[in-house]
């Protein structure tokens, strides 16, 4: 089942082989059914499903593998759970699109498994039904249905970041990481990491900024000139005549264009010229401060110890002064004696000091 994403759907419930989708008119409920389930459990199963049709006022679409076998879905009998199901849409009002053409083809066999039910507000003017034949690797057809005219709250989402494969692999390794150390590895929680591993590389990629002379008139201009170049090639690959119109449209809508552009920059450098006056420390300073170099200057070895020296002046002896007395060795006895004078001659000091 393929999902509009541009459609706000919000997840209204979800159980044992049944997932159900709703906006603000229609319901969507997605369906397995397991063919080795019981009777009795394949009843419970439809009672759920009449539970859901029955509590809802919105339109419904209900599609999926039912493994059952109803006449009016194209079988050539209806078995047991055809029957229930057969009830289920006689008491709700619902009626199957599907016609004569097999959903499932296996070893020779084929059935109409793949049911699409609608309930009696949806005309046949607003859906297409069809069975994709193409083959999918699967012993299932898809199925295909095209809603029309159904009102839906469609919702602009911002785009999305683009990334290189570095980015993807950082991404993708950091999930990985973090993922060793949580004792839950739950789906919920691989979501909420991805999307935070995104959001925070995203944060780092670099934004390209406009040019200083853009302006949305130029923005719609290129626009058109590239579906125009888009068109063109695709004239002339398909050899149409009517290549030589839009070469026409496309060389006029360039030049116009240029012109904009060259105008546009003369506008963006006279209001340059016209602040040098009254904001000299503006853009115009900017602009040119950004042209300077920020590098050092590199000195040769002459220059470089002209600085040294000039920084670091060498000291120069004076024979004038006293020189340096040579020192001798001493021993025990000598230290011993000296202890003992510096001793007295403290106690001399102390005595003479209470004395005053």
């Amino acid at each position: 089942m393929v999902i509009n994403h541009n459609i706000h759907w919000r997840l209204r419930f979800r159980g044992r082989g049944v997932v159900t989708l709703e906006n603000e008119t229609v319901m969507i409920v997605g369906v397995y059914v397991s063919p080795n389930i019981e009777l009795a459990e394949y009843t419970r199963f439809v009672d759920i499903l009449q539970g859901l049709i029955t509590n809802s006022p919105k339109r419904l679409v209900m599609l999926g593998d039912f493994n059952s076998k109803m006449v009016m879905a194209g079988s050539s009998y209806t078995n047991r759970r055809g029957q229930i199901l057969s009830d289920l849409l006689e008491t709700t009002g619902c009626h199957c699109v599907n016609d004569v053409t097999p959903t499932y083809v296996a070893r020779g066999h084929q059935s109409v498994l793949d049911l699409t039910i609608l309930d009696n507000r949806w005309k046949s003017e607003q859906y297409d039904w069809m069975v994709l034949l193409d083959d999918i690797a699967s012993d299932h057809h898809a199925t295909i249905l095209d809603l029309r005219d159904t009102n839906f709250e469609r919702v602009e989402y911002p785009p999305l970041p683009s990334f290189s494969a570095e980015q993807i692999e950082l991404i993708v390794n950091r999930t990985a990481d973090r993922l060793k150390y949580r004792q839950q590895q739950t789906p919920e929680a691989l979501s909420n990491i991805i999307k935070q591993e995104i959001d925070r590389v995203a944060s780092n990629v670099a934004r390209r900024r406009n040019v200083y002379w853009w302006t949305t008139e130029i923005g719609n201009m290129k626009q058109e000139l590239q579906s125009l170049r888009r068109r063109k090639q695709r004239l002339l690959r398909n050899g149409r005549e009517d290549y030589q119109d839009i070469a026409r449209r496309y060389i006029e809508t360039r030049r116009a264009l240029n012109r904009a552009i060259k105008k546009r920059k003369r506008e963006c450098w006279n209001n340059l010229c016209s602040k040098l006056d009254t904001d000299p420390c503006g853009q115009a300073y900017r602009i040119v401060t950004k042209k300077f170099s920020r590098r050092l200057p590199i000195l040769d070895k002459a220059n470089a110890e002209m600085h040294v020296a000039r920084l670091f002046p060498s000291m120069i002896a004076d024979d004038s002064g006293p020189t340096p007395c040579e020192s001798r060795r001493f021993t025990i006895d000598e230290l011993q004696l000296a202890a003992k004078s510096l001793a007295l001659k403290k106690t001399l000091d102390r005595t003479e000091s209470l004395q005053r």
